[in-house]
């Protein structure tokens, strides 16, 4: 009776959950999802269930599905991201974990994960264009620009440092920027 109530406790937590949690078999075939399904993808788990993983995915990530699926199976976790398109036709990043068991008398299965993490990964791609194209508008200016880190070492230089300051990038990448600073001006710039 303990291993039961145990089991009624793991199915209840797997139930209520806001991630979802899948298995599946064989060729990828879904055989049980939690109900949370519905909210990220659209459909009930009962209409999930049977279908292959790989119809909820984007067709142009299916390699990064192939590439963890084939992880999976030589017994490592992976994770990773993908766009799942769901019941309205729209597509959502997702995060998968995902491992393979051992499953008594019915052979090999996968357990995963799956999470929202759409606002994430768009912020994420945003601030990487923000980032280049500052960089790109950077490297076209005749002034220098210059990026350190927060102890002040240059980690990032416009090519105009050659044409401004005679230094090529290669050789001032690294350094303290105060080492680029007239001694006079040291207590300062230090300041």
């Amino acid at each position: 009776s303990g291993a039961m109530d145990e089991l009624d406790l793991y199915q209840l937590l797997a139930e209520n959950i806001s991630d979802v949690v899948s298995m599946t078999e064989g060729e990828g075939q879904i055989s049980w999802v939690s109900p949370s399904v519905e909210t990220l993808l659209g459909w009930p788990a009962g209409e999930v269930i049977s279908h292959q993983f790989r119809d909820y995915i984007v067709p142009e990530d299916l390699a990064i599905l192939e590439e963890s699926l084939a992880r999976i199976l030589l017994g490592e976790t992976v994770q990773f991201e993908l766009r799942m398109v769901n019941r309205d036709g729209n597509v959502r990043w997702t995060e998968i974990v995902s491992h393979q068991v051992d499953l008594p008398g019915r052979g090999r299965a996968r357990i995963a994960v799956w999470r929202d993490v759409n606002d994430a990964v768009e912020s994420r791609n945003s601030l990487e264009q923000s980032r280049h194209d500052f960089q790109r508008v950077a490297e076209n200016a005749s002034d220098v620009v210059i990026q350190t880190d927060a102890r002040g070492r240059i980690d990032w230089v416009a090519p105009s440092v050659t044409a401004v300051l005679g230094w090529r990038s290669v050789d001032v990448l690294g350094k303290s920027i105060l080492e680029f600073i007239a001694p006079s001006d040291a207590a300062r710039a230090e300041a």
